[in-house]
């Protein structure tokens, strides 16, 4: 019997707090806690709206991925236009702030390229 107090597994056993989910047990990256406290500061004081929890932590997800790929070109080029969409649907950022230059350099970045000697 668990201890009192003690969390009950969910699905199939592993991590259960965000602490430990993280990757290697790390703490919330830059990106990851910017969100973060742009979510904090859009609710202004007021409860959560459940009705946007899962983008909510989409954002958070999202966040903490383009984190850990910071020095990894073609994932962060995956991550960042989804993220950078999830934050304007949420209205975390407006719409203009997502350019077509950027939306551009992202997907060259994304597309692999293959050296010239191996064609």
């Amino acid at each position: 019997m668990a201890a009192r107090g003690a969390r009950a597994p969910r699905g199939t056993g592993g991590p259960h707090t965000a602490a430990e989910r993280r990757v290697g047990g790390r703490g919330a990256g830059r990106v990851e806690t910017g969100v973060t406290r742009a979510i904090r500061a859009a609710r202004e004081g007021a409860a959560a709206d459940p009705r946007l929890a899962g983008l909510e932590s989409l954002a958070r997800t999202l966040a903490a991925g383009v984190d850990i790929a910071a020095d990894q070109p073609y994932a962060l080029a995956q991550l960042s236009p989804r993220l950078l969409d999830v934050l304007e649907t949420l209205m975390l950022i407006p719409r203009t702030t997502h350019s077509d230059a950027l939306t551009q350099l992202l997907a060259d970045i994304a597309t692999p390229t293959v050296p010239d000697d191996e064609e």
